[in-house]
């Protein structure tokens, strides 16, 4: 019999005890649930980190950490420790740096709102969390360059609107930006007009390959077009004329 076979018979008898086990609901029991998400393995096939979900004590709030385990089979633990949100963990591609995204949580919901997530870099093992710069409208959507030179993100672009619900805002856009890992300084890689749903990188970090559209609004993400723009920013070049959505963009 294989290893894979016999790997693949404990993976299914460990999923299968998992399944049959029953956790009585109590008083508290909520508190102690914990859910883990956003998976992304090193490069190197070494450590895999994660986001998990968790209330913490004294927390009023559940908050999101980002968690480690080596693929060697130890056990999990948080590896970012502060009271703050953090997601989105992203290895280098040579698996000694971990970028994420993190946002300082402030007492009061009022606070809570002003606080933006940050894009935040530290290096692996033993490293401190260091904010790689400061975006006003915040990032999402982390990426590394595949050579391991930048680290891409979108942001919103303008001022956030007023909250006021007599009046319906006008939505914007969210724009592809970089940094390289030496400098705070973020550059713009697509112009400003466009929303940027999803992108890509190629291969050679030269290109980004995005699904963008003109408008702003979530309904202009059906009439959303893929097209083409240099690493160094500059005009997007329409490569299709769809239809129809797509997804799960990938350069290859």
């Amino acid at each position: 019999m294989s290893a894979s076979h016999d790997t693949a018979l404990n993976t299914l008898s460990t999923s299968n005890s998992l399944s049959n086990t029953r956790v009585p609901v109590t008083p508290g029991a909520m508190a102690k649930l914990r859910i883990a998400n956003d998976v992304n393995l090193s490069p190197n096939g070494q450590q895999v980190a994660f986001v998990v979900w968790e209330w913490l004590p004294e927390q009023p709030e559940k908050r999101s950490r980002i968690w480690l385990v080596e693929t060697s089979g130890n056990e999990p633990g948080p590896l970012t420790k502060s009271h703050r949100e953090d997601s989105c963990p992203r290895w280098s591609p040579d698996s000694k740096q971990l970028a994420f995204i993190s946002k300082e949580v402030l007492e009061g919901n009022k606070e809570k709102e002003k606080a933006k997530a940050q894009p935040y870099l530290m290096a692996y093992p033993g490293g401190e969390p260091k904010q790689i710069c400061t975006m006003p409208n915040g990032v999402s959507n982390l990426q590394w360059s595949p050579d391991g030179n930048s680290i891409s993100f979108l942001s919103l672009e303008g001022r956030e609107p007023v909250c006021d619900p007599l009046v319906i805002s006008e939505g914007r856009h969210n724009r592809l930006w970089k940094v390289y890992t030496g400098s705070d300084i973020p550059e713009p890689i697509t112009p400003d007009g466009f929303t940027i749903w999803e992108y890509a990188w190629s291969p050679n970090s030269r290109q980004l390959a995005v699904y963008y559209s003109t408008g702003p609004d979530e309904t202009d993400w059906y009439r959303g077009q893929i097209g083409i723009v240099s690493a160094t920013g500059g005009a997007i070049r329409q490569l299709t004329q769809l239809t129809r959505q797509p997804g799960a963009l990938t350069f290859w």
